[in-house]
């Protein structure tokens, strides 16, 4: 022996000469010996027949905390390897039966008590004519334990993010209620001072203005609570997509109305020129809206005052619709291009003093591009030399004949309406403004009211919050269409989660308004409603039924 490793004796034959198939077979028993005793995983030599230990490496036993002599002889299942005898005599049975087991995570438990997870594997092999199972035995405790602290990490980031995102569908409710009532209150003191369409004196002319600031800085309030939210959507993969063929050019010139207090207050000449050949697109319709405005919005907000904003579209030679939107504004520095669509990214950092936000708005528009396919690209020259973004978007094309229905805005028949909000400024207003526009309303808070209320009187039409205070406006919807299965209804909610809207539309309510509520979109799908036979020629009558007090 020299340095501690044995080695293979020479064999000669009476000749003298060396027998060198005996010592090939010797020198490969010696390989394999060192390797046995060497090996960092355990290793069991096992009788193929009866299961008994024939040979145990050092790692297996100082593993196991056994003496050779003392683990030689036993059966597998008498150190115990498995939960119990009957177990692990079943597992053996199984691998006499296949010749191969194998096991990714076991609990073995070492004498004295001591418990390791372990990856088991197991071969029959035949040698000399006799069965010989080799079980290999590696200890992966280590990694085990930084698998569960991983399971235990993700599931308490997956806590964190759920807390969030309650945390944010709380706060938006919180906050979209008492603007809700803010902004339907604006719309009153518009209709009763004559201010929708003022007249030519001083009086009118500052109390619309002052309605108007306060209205602007609503709309900021709303769109900084909107870009949380849906920032938070789109990160979990929580989009909702409900696709409809529509005309992008109607589309855009809706989106361009709702951003025309902010053009006419920084006096933009805005320049529109839609000349898209193939202008109808398959994509969800609030979605694209709010892609618009995004794009829009941020052009206004950076580009100074009597400054230029060019909204184009034409078609690709692929028939792609190309919207561009470009600016006279401040423009975009070369390195902050690569990272202008990054979530809270605004370039320079003094942009963020100068003009505020949160820097969401361009992330969500592509985000909600690439939803639909899309592709959002932006191009500048530099600082002070304008910017332009570049939407490009399939066309969807029309069969001849077919045709796309749009929004009819005339006004329909007045209706029964039942008004079903908990929050009584909000209810107030909105009351009012629906009877302003000769609907019969009948208002109250909760859905048992709104319930009482219905064994009294007839009602066309239901508009009723979804968080009601003592149950849900779905499931109050459910119980009036138990004995109306006919009646109308528009649901409202201050959280703005894609899963109100699937619920809603999943519930039969014919359009969902997240707070604060558009009035003239409301009115318009109200509208939408009575034209279909819901009028007064047609209402409902919700027989009397006795409901127990609580």
């Amino acid at each position: 022996m020299k340095n501690g490793i044995a080695k293979a004796p020479r064999q000669t034959r009476a000749n003298g000469h060396v027998d060198l198939k005996t010592l090939a077979l010797q020198t490969s028993e010696l390989r394999y010996r060192r390797l046995f005793e060497s090996a960092r995983d355990g290793i069991l030599i096992l009788d193929g027949e009866t299961g008994e230990i024939i040979d145990a490496n050092p790692f297996l036993l100082d593993l196991l905390n056994y003496q050779f002599r003392e683990i030689i002889g036993l059966k597998l299942w008498e150190i115990g390897q498995f939960k119990d005898i009957a177990a692990n005599k079943e597992a053996f049975q199984q691998l006499q039966d296949t010749q191969y087991i194998r096991y990714e995570d076991l609990p073995l438990v070492a004498r004295g008590g001591k418990h390791i997870q372990v990856e088991f594997v197991s071969n029959v092999y035949l040698v000399d004519g006799r069965n010989i199972i080799q079980c290999n035995i590696r200890d992966i405790s280590a990694r085990a334990k930084k698998q569960e602290a991983s399971r235990a990490h993700l599931t308490a980031m997956e806590l964190a993010s759920n807390a969030k995102d309650e945390f944010l569908a709380a706060l938006s409710h919180e906050l979209r209620t008492p603007l809700s009532a803010i902004s339907s209150m604006l719309d009153v003191f518009e209709l009763e001072n004559g201010l929708a369409n003022p007249a030519d004196n001083r009086i009118q002319s500052e109390l619309g203005s002052g309605v108007a600031l306060v209205r602007r800085n609503v709309q900021i309030l709303v769109s900084l609570i909107n870009e949380l939210l849906d920032l938070t959507h789109i990160s979990r993969g929580g989009l909702h997509l409900e696709l409809a063929t529509i005309d992008a050019h109607h589309a855009i010139g809706d989106a361009l109305r709702d951003l025309a207090a902010p053009l006419k207050a920084k006096q933009i000449d805005l320049r529109v020129n839609l000349r898209a050949e193939f202008r109808h697109i398959k994509v969800d319709g609030a979605k694209f809206h709010r892609i618009v405005t995004n794009l829009v919005g941020n052009a206004i907000k950076f580009t100074p005052s009597e400054g230029m904003i060019r909204v184009t579209t034409a078609s690709a030679p692929n028939d792609d619709l190309i919207l561009e939107i470009a600016d006279s504004g401040m423009g975009i520095e070369a390195a902050s291009l690569s990272r202008i669509f990054s979530p809270f990214e605004q370039g320079d950092p003094s942009v963020r003093r100068r003009f505020g936000g949160l820097g969401l708005g361009l992330a969500i528009a592509k985000s909600l591009a690439e939803a639909h396919g899309a592709t959002l690209e932006a191009e500048s020259e530099g600082r002070d030399n304008g910017a332009t973004f570049r939407l490009r978007i399939k066309a969807a094309r029309l069969f001849p004949g077919e045709t796309i229905a749009e929004s009819k805005t005339s006004p329909g028949a007045p209706m029964r309406i039942l008004l079903v909000e908990d929050h009584a400024d909000s209810r107030r207003c909105m009351h009012r403004l629906l009877e302003s526009r000769g609907h019969t309303v009948h208002s109250v808070g909760d859905a048992q009211g709104a319930i009482e209320l219905s064994e009294r009187e007839e009602f066309d039409l239901l508009i009723t919050d979804i968080g009601l205070p003592d149950r849900s406006g779905l499931e109050l919807l459910s119980e009036l269409r138990r004995r109306a299965p006919e009646l109308s209804a528009i649901a409202l909610s201050g959280f703005g989660m894609p899963s109100d809207v699937v619920n809603s539309k999943e519930a039969g309510f014919a359009e969902l308004f997240v707070k604060p509520v558009d009035l003239q979109k409301l009115h318009t799908v109200i509208n939408t409603l009575a034209a279909r036979g819901n009028g007064p020629g047609k209402r409902l009558k919700l027989p009397k039924q006795k409901h127990p007090r609580k």
